[in-house]
């Protein structure tokens, strides 16, 4: 489960860097990437971010390594957060970068290069890639890191 998982945040990776202009289908705003029947605050993701960020602080992340967890929000959602690293040596994830990445990833949704594809968000800082995903499906608000 947690290698279909990351081939599936690895292939939406390739789809969201290959295909940006097919990929902005849904209507632009600041707040749309957080907003569906719950989590329609950046407030709400924004709590869930910082709290995933300092869960993984200090994670040294080797080549081709993710690190998910989905995170319930306090009006009842929910908010998946992925971490890839395709870089040729280590690393290290900060807590105050890994914020301001995601919160990157917030405010570019569907504006400026902010790509969007079925609900995930996607922010690319060099050879690291930032993935959100608000609300989704229960079958796929899981936890875990690549490789195991």
């Amino acid at each position: 489960m947690k290698l279909t998982n990351s081939l599936a945040s690895s292939a939406m990776v390739a789809l969201a860097i290959v295909t940006p202009a097919a990929a902005q289908t849904e209507p632009r705003g600041e707040l749309y990437c957080a907003t569906s029947a719950t989590s329609a605050s950046k407030d709400v993701v924004a709590l869930a971010v910082g709290e995933f960020c300092a869960m993984h602080n200090g994670h040294v992340m080797n080549k081709y390594e993710s690190i998910w967890n989905t995170m319930s929000v306090q009006d009842g959602g929910h908010v998946k957060l992925n971490i890839f690293y395709a870089g040729t040596a280590t690393y290290g994830i900060a807590s105050e970068a890994c914020d301001t990445e995601f919160e990157a990833v917030l405010n570019g949704c569907n504006k400026d290069g902010g790509t969007t594809e079925g609900g995930n968000y996607l922010a690319q800082i060099g050879t690291v890639y930032y993935m959100m995903t608000v609300n989704p499906p229960a079958e796929q608000q899981t936890s875990g890191t690549y490789p195991a």
